[in-house]
């Protein structure tokens, strides 16, 4: 029974077929091209359609590494505050530090946070290494043992497409940090 089954579905798909070819104006209908054709006027499409996919995902690859490298100097220049904080709030000269009267000596000034900020800058200039136009915007004592210190810094992404044309001088960050002496 299962051969004429086959048999039977055999002879009856191909007149289904000849059939729905009739119909529908002959083999391959509906997918014909603007030439009559079976769709020569389409052929080259997806290639075209492919490079603007990879052109598309290339740019897109570009921006998401930009914005990482951004990210990751904020986060270098977030680090810097904190070490210049602590270097500014732990700048108290040993005559001061082990002087007579204690902790009523033991004061931090905004001349003392500007000045060990720059010294520290002055020592150690890797620090500052990758970055365009790095400057204090603020170097302040907050309180008597407490230093506030802000940094801006400019970073150029390194790579700058034409979609990043906005951003090819490079991208402003800040980064303030506080520190208390103890």
């Amino acid at each position: 029974m299962t051969g004429g089954v086959r048999a039977w579905v055999a002879r009856r798909g191909g007149a289904l077929r000849t059939r729905l070819d009739d119909e529908c104006g002959g083999e391959g209908a509906g997918r014909t091209g603007a030439d009559g054709g079976t769709g020569a006027a389409e052929r080259g499409q997806v290639l075209v359609l492919t490079i603007g996919v990879v052109v598309f995902a290339v740019l897109l690859i570009l921006v998401v590494a930009s914005a990482a490298q951004v990210h990751l100097e904020h986060k270098r220049l977030v680090a810097l505050a904190d070490l210049l904080a602590l270097e500014a709030a732990d700048s108290i000269r040993d005559e001061v530090y082990y002087g007579e009267e204690g902790d009523a000596r033991i004061r931090v000034t905004d001349a003392s946070v500007r000045d060990a900020v720059e010294s520290y800058l002055a020592e150690h200039p890797g620090q500052t290494r990758g970055w365009r136009q790095v400057a204090v915007q603020e170097a302040t004592a907050t309180g008597a043992r407490t230093a506030r210190v802000s940094i801006v810094a400019r970073v150029r992404p390194a790579a700058t497409a034409w979609v990043l044309a906005a951003w090819s001088d490079g991208v402003v960050i800040e980064a303030t940090s506080s520190a208390t002496a103890d």
